[in-house]
């Protein structure tokens, strides 16, 4: 796509947070004058920033977040002399449009959505505070000569889709007049012009029909190809199966060559879904996908449903019910085909549409339940409005407790967020290593291990160990904490090396000997 075309509405980035690290304690005493034995001085951190998305009715793209990427949230300050703890910095906020959704952006696994004003996320708490020495301060210990620091920062990369949430999406190809109706239901401006592709971005507007409200959505930019990448289709394919009704526009004053070209248009939809599914749910997993077309409830309405066929625990099959559609097709522009015509031209249009059914689904669709679902109106005076607009709250009023992708998309992606656990285990081939680097001066027998444990992962880390009365904690620490009886459990003896692996992402192990 050339820089020109590229759109002004971006509805899907990838964003990276780092939060903030908590402040280190700092190790201080007092120099008052008349306090002859001084003592520490208090000295602990302050909390790292934390980064909090929050929806803003006022917002209605993601463009900021187009042009920058990472997102870095303020450290924690140092302790202070004089018995002052660090500043705790603000938090650092991004708005984002109402309808978001953030998903972890390796896994896919949905964190929250967003779909009220003001509300807030939590995406990354910074590091919290730690102590000064004036905490070690005992009847023993009289001048801790150490301090704990602040828990480091860490960062992740999320991925923020705008998620549309429209009860009925305008779908056709360019210039079918899809704007004007939207301009003449909801009373609105849209741009209007004899040229293609004159709505470069989704327009969802609010209709008021006999005391009822829906909302209306434009998709735009629909061309054959376009599930695969031609024009934006890709960009704006999504959007439509969040769309409840699929409301299909023609422009009928083409004759039966435009009627024809609307099965280029579900043909990509369907293109489209297929491709999407086998993202989802890989393909491996995928045995069948079966479109089936028919009545709802034995009521005029012409539903398009989507069950997947996929293979589950020990191969058995199960299905799963993707999405429930409503469908009405809309021959626009009445107002330039001569009324003598249009009751062959609207026949012509339902054996069209049926016989598609036919070959493409190999399901037959009664002549009635289409005649009911085929409209003739006219964006520009305003024929057949009405009876669409009935049509829609029918179909909505039905479909209200139906499956809807969005269900599925919340159920399919989500999935069970790994924790990690600890762990203990002998890694021999990285004791020559340790010795060619000089860590290990003399080989007596020792064994390396990784390890990984939640409290001792972290207090190697935020302990000074160029400091011999915090060495002196850690290993009291790890007495107290019973993990030294677990790593002798563990067979772990005396001058054995410890990899510890760190419990804060993107840090480095650090090596240990087992010595007390």
């Amino acid at each position: 796509m050339s820089q020109k075309m590229k759109p002004k509405f971006i509805d899907e980035v990838k964003i990276e947070v780092r939060w903030g690290k908590g402040g280190d304690g700092i190790v201080a005493w007092r120099r008052e004058k008349y306090i002859p034995y001084g003592g520490p001085a208090w000295g602990d951190g302050g909390d790292g920033w934390n980064v909090i998305l929050q929806a803003s009715k006022d917002e209605n793209t993601l463009l900021p977040f187009h042009y920058k990427k990472i997102f870095k949230a303020a450290w924690g300050e140092m302790g202070k002399w004089d018995n002052q703890s660090g500043k705790k910095w603000e938090d650092l906020v991004l708005k984002v449009p109402i309808g978001t959704v953030v998903k972890d952006a390796w896994s896919w696994e949905i964190i929250w959505t967003l779909i009220e004003d003001w509300q807030r996320l939590l995406v990354a708490k910074g590091g919290r505070w730690w102590w000064g020495n004036a905490r070690f301060k005992s009847s023993t210990r009289q001048f801790p000569s150490f301090a704990i620091k602040g828990e480091m920062g860490d960062h992740r990369t999320i991925k923020l889709e705008l998620q549309l949430f429209g009860d009925v999406a305008l779908i056709g190809l360019p210039s079918v007049g899809k704007s004007s109706l939207i301009n003449f239901v909801a009373w609105t401006k849209v741009k209007v012009a004899e040229y293609p592709f004159t709505t470069l971005t989704p327009h969802l507007w609010i209709v008021k029909h006999k005391g009822k409200d829906f909302i209306m959505v434009d998709i735009p930019w629909l061309i054959q190809w376009a599930s695969e990448g031609k024009g934006l289709g890709l960009f704006f394919l999504r959007h439509i199966l969040k769309s409840r009704i699929w409301a299909f526009v023609i422009d009928a004053s083409g004759g039966e060559e435009s009627i024809t070209a609307w099965v280029k248009i579900l043909d990509e939809i369907k293109a489209f879904v297929e491709w999407y599914l086998g993202e989802i749910l890989s393909w491996e997993k995928i045995k069948h996908i079966d479109w089936r077309i028919g009545p709802y409830a034995k009521k005029n309405i012409l539903i398009l449903k989507l069950i997947v066929k996929v293979s589950g625990e020990q191969d058995q099959i199960k299905e799963i019910e993707v999405f429930n559609k409503g469908l009405i097709f809309l021959l626009n522009k009445s107002d330039m085909v001569p009324v003598s015509q249009r009751d062959n031209l609207k026949n012509k249009a339902i054996q069209f549409v049926k016989d598609y059914f036919k070959s493409s689904f190999a399901q037959s669709v009664d002549n009635k339940i289409l005649n009911s679902n085929v409209f003739w109106v006219c964006a520009a005076c305003g024929e057949g409005i009405g009876s669409f607009l009935d049509k829609v709250l029918e179909e909505l009023d039905a479909l209200d407790s139906q499956r809807d992708f969005n269900d599925f998309i919340f159920e399919q992606i989500s999935e069970t967020h790994y924790k990690k656990q600890e762990y203990i285990t002998e890694i021999p081939e990285e004791k020559q290593v340790l010795i060619e680097e000089g860590y290990i001066e003399q080989d007596h027998g020792e064994r390396v291990w990784e390890v990984y444990h939640p409290y001792l992962s972290w207090l190697a880390f935020v302990l000074p160990w160029d400091n011999d009365e915090a060495v002196l904690r850690f290993w009291e620490q790890l007495r107290q904490k019973w993990i030294l009886a677990w790593l002798e459990k563990n067979e772990v003896k005396l001058w054995d090396i410890l990899k510890i692996i760190p419990s804060f992402r993107w840090w480095e192990p650090i090596y240990i000997k087992y010595e007390l």
